[in-house]
Formats: C-alpha cells, sequence, structure tokens
C-alpha cells in the first residue's frame, strides 16, 4: 500500500479515534502541537493487548521530548520529519521510512517547516507502556 493510502485512510478514521496529549506543562509549544491516538490496542478502534498501533501528529516546529519506555518501538514516516537516538544526530528516514527504538532506549522526533505525521508500534511490554502514553 502506498504511503499516501495509509494517510487518505488515517483521514478517514481521524474522527472516531481516542485522541490526546502526552502532558508535558513545561513545553507549551509541545503541547499546544502535537496530538497522539491509538488505532489498535486496549484503548483503540480495535482492542488487542499484544501490540499497540498509533499514530502521532505534529504542528511544523515542534519536538516531541525525548522519552523511552520498555517495549521495543517502530515509527512508518508518512511525512518529512527527523528522529534521534540517545544524543546522536538527528536522522530523516524519508517518506515511508521506518524508524526503530529498542526497548529503553532514549529518542525523540521532531517536525521541520511542515506537519510531522507518523504509525507508531508497540509489542513486548505493552502493558507497561499503557501507564505512559
Amino acid at each position: 500500500m502506498a504511503t499516501r493510502d495509509i494517510v487518505d485512510a488515517l483521514v478517514a478514521l481521524a474522527p472516531a479515534l481516542p485522541w490526546y496529549q502526552r502532558s508535558e506543562p513545561l513545553l507549551p509549544d509541545f503541547m499546544g502541537g502535537h496530538a497522539n491516538a491509538i488505532v489498535i490496542g486496549p484503548q483503540g478502534l480495535e482492542t488487542r493487548k499484544d501490540a499497540i498501533v498509533g499514530v502521532t501528529l505534529m504542528a511544523p516546529n515542534v519536538e516531541y521530548p525525548g522519552h523511552h519506555h520498555p517495549p521495543q518501538e517502530l515509527y512508518i514516516a508518512l511525512s518529512d520529519g527527523e528522529w534521534r537516538q540517545k544524543d546522536s544526530r538527528w536522522q530523516a528516514p524519508g517518506l515511508g521510512g521506518l524508524v526503530y527504538n529498542p526497548p529503553n532506549v532514549p529518542h525523540s522526533m521532531r517536525a521541520g517547516s511542515k506537519p510531522l505525521l507518523a504509525i507508531w508500534c508497540f509489542w513486548d511490554s505493552v502493558n507497561s507502556a499503557l501507564a505512559t502514553p
């Protein structure tokens, strides 16, 4: 399936998704410039306990703060954006590119001059990920 087809499917699903924001009160630009939703998982449109598939949308020039979690994670970049792990250089995976985060590795992402849209997937240790979406 082409990246554009995935984006179109997410646009159609968007009104039904359970959108939420990660709380970062000391980062008002981030708080006002991002939204996450779980598509598949305990709180998603399809209920599962062994995996979580979500989506993140960020406004231009917004950085998702560094964080880490026990489950390994895979991102699919549906727009331009940059990712990094630990204190490494920012990397742009390109449209449709993949970013893998091993368990408990600090990571972050940021939008450039255009919004960032990405799908993310957790598996293994999923229950611990639910405590801090």
